[in-house]
């Protein structure tokens, strides 16, 4: 599990189902759960069931860019507009400005993200190695 990569996942309860997307990342990432950028953040205690949590509550933007990227992620997801101009700073800071593609992604994955996409609410930014995924 260790060698999984890290996806910093900008969740607030309008998100989904956290037990969901748990499941859907179970074998090819691992969520770090990034909250207190909206005021709908859900429980600590209960995320921290499934993943690492990364509580950005009252933190300047640089300050909670920082706080993220020290947790390792591998690449970002937002499920709407909110914290996108956050999650794009993370994703900057982590690539340099090089993004990868996603590309060949595990089929539960891929759902969840074509899912969030029909939707018309789901972004994300894979960074470092496409071959992780």
């Amino acid at each position: 599990m260790a060698d999984l990569p890290r996806l910093a996942f900008f969740y607030e309860q309008i998100s989904g189902s956290v037990l969901e997307i748990f499941e859907a990342a179970q074998g090819c990432c691992r969520i770090v759960w990034v909250i207190g950028w909206s005021p709908d953040a859900p429980p600590v205690r209960t995320l921290a069931r499934f993943g690492e949590v990364v509580d950005v509550t009252g933190m300047r933007d640089t300050e909670a860019v920082d706080h993220i990227v020290a947790a390792r992620p591998d690449g970002v997801f937002v499920f709407d507009d909110s914290p996108l101009r956050l999650a794009a700073a993370v994703a900057e800071r982590l690539s340099a400005g090089q993004f990868d593609a996603l590309v060949e992604v595990p089929d539960a994955v891929r759902k969840l993200l074509l899912s969030a996409h029909a939707e018309g609410r789901g972004v994300v930014a894979v960074t470092g190695h496409v071959g992780h995924w």
